[in-house]
């Protein structure tokens, strides 16, 4: 059969990065005997929104027997500007415009379609939808679609599975990384901590699992052989887990003198050690991203966050010591917060030495989370609630007017503190056609860090 993968996702915070999952299914499908073709509509609309007339061209010179559309995100996770990023009207739309071109079935998945999938298929209207892990499903749907066999509606969920695929077309990477993207490079998935709003453990499980150091080894190979020191990102939910597979692999990455490249992850605040400083700084990190959410002690309480923000000034500090730029995740709002931890949680912010901030309020609800729990017994929605539309969580103790009139006041006067959020797209799209590449959030600190990942050109 010939088959299109269609990657739908349009949200470039902090930065565009190149569509693994869409990749990984490609390449599925192509070992299993399809004719694949892949088309990134961000790429392909010159990373801008929405053209049709992409999707139609490859449509009318493909012909595919089957279209799948990759959702990963659903929303921008930030209140202040979600009918901006909310991203299920448009996937209707592109069913719709599928559907005028092409009788052949359409199939969703993906990350942001497995929140949600019965609701998401009803809404946009595909044929079929698979939601979980699609190294086991997606070919048993494809064998069964080849043989006619299938009932349009959603599949069963796939159980996790214990080898990861991983896959990259090559020329859609250069892409990305003209345009000043990071290609992801997952290294497990699975994730052991609770969040009360988090979707990761919905999604990958609770239980790490560990792709092979080799596999991630030789994905890192692969993309420095056709972009000199490509920027990637570490496609995992927490880089540095408990266990410490991220240090055997910075290990391994350190002694392979071939490889030269600049990364960056998502760190959850913990005690580093000494040598880790060492790791990170040989194997080329370009940056830390802090999932530390909350702005006091109360706001990680309420996050149910396993340490206390003396933890996360202490590590910003080391960071700062050992010249290594840092970004914070940082939301009010949440559980618990009241205007006097508001005022606690501003001042703490500024504290932060040499770091950005990425600054936003209120919790987006997903299904079958705590927070979506705590927003049943509290009122805030009722068991008929699909959550199709973002809902936000904010503490019965805030007014989100007010609230956001206190973080315009107490950040819009510093170019470290995004608030809101959509700022650092603004300011980044700018440092793009600059000619700066990679994570860019760190030109905004100042001192040593600034420019650094400017391109010898630009």
């Amino acid at each position: 059969m010939r088959v299109l993968i269609v990657s739908a996702n349009f949200i470039k915070m902090p930065y565009p990065v190149y569509p693994l999952g869409a990749g990984i299914i490609a390449e599925i499908a192509r070992r299993n005997g399809h004719e694949v073709r892949l088309l990134d509509l961000l790429s392909a609309g010159g990373f801008g929104g929405y053209k049709p007339e992409k999707l139609f061209e490859v449509i009318t010179e493909f012909r595919p027997d089957c279209v799948g559309l990759s959702l990963r995100n659903l929303e921008s996770t930030d209140s202040s500007n979600f009918e901006q990023h909310w991203s299920l009207d448009l996937v209707k739309r592109m069913v719709a415009d599928i559907r005028a071109k092409t009788n052949a079935p359409q199939v969703i998945g993906g990350a942001g379609f497995s929140l949600m999938p019965e609701t998401i298929l009803k809404h946009t209207g595909a044929d079929y939808g698979l939601a979980g892990e699609g190294e086991e499903i997606w070919p048993a749907f494809l064998d069964a679609l080849a043989a006619k066999a299938p009932t349009p509606g959603l599949w069963a969920k796939s159980r996790p599975v214990a080898h990861q695929a991983s896959a990259y077309d090559l020329e859609l990477v250069k892409s990305y990384a003209q345009q000043g993207g990071l290609v992801g490079v997952q290294t497990k998935r699975g994730c052991e901590y609770n969040c009360v709003y988090c979707s990761y453990p919905l999604l990958d499980g609770c239980l790490i699992r560990l792709r092979p150091v080799e596999e991630v080894l030789d994905d890192l190979r692969r993309l420095a052989s056709v972009v000199e020191r490509p920027h990637i990102a570490f496609a995992d939910s927490v880089f540095n887990d408990p266990a410490g597979h991220w240090r055997t692999l910075l290990a391994a990455m350190a002694s392979a003198s071939d490889l030269k490249l600049s990364w960056t992850a998502f760190f959850q605040p913990a005690n580093f050690e000494k040598e880790d400083w060492r790791l990170m700084k040989s194997t080329g990190v370009s940056g830390l991203e802090f999932g530390t959410d909350g702005s006091n002690d109360v706001a990680l309480g309420g996050l149910n966050k396993p340490f206390g923000f003396g933890l996360v000034t202490s590590i910003q500090n080391q960071c700062l010591a050992n010249d290594i730029s840092t970004a914070h995740y940082i939301i009010f709002g949440g559980p618990y917060e009241t205007p006097v931890t508001v005022e606690e949680g501003v001042k703490n912010v500024n504290s932060l030495k040499g770091c950005v901030a990425f600054i936003t309020t209120g919790l987006s609800i997903y299904p079958n989370t705590p927070l979506a729990e705590l927003a049943l017994r509290e009122g805030l929605i009722d068991s008929f609630d699909d959550l199709l539309k973002p809902v936000y969580y904010f503490s019965a103790d805030l007014d989100p007017d007010l609230l956001d009139c206190r973080l315009h006041k107490a950040f819009d006067t510093r170019r470290d503190r995004l608030y809101p959020t959509s700022e650092a797209l603004e300011r980044t799209e700018v440092l793009r056609r600059m000619g700066y590449r990679g994570i860019m959030w760190d030109t905004l600190i100042g001192g040593a860090s600034r420019g650094r990942q400017r391109t010898a050109d630009g």
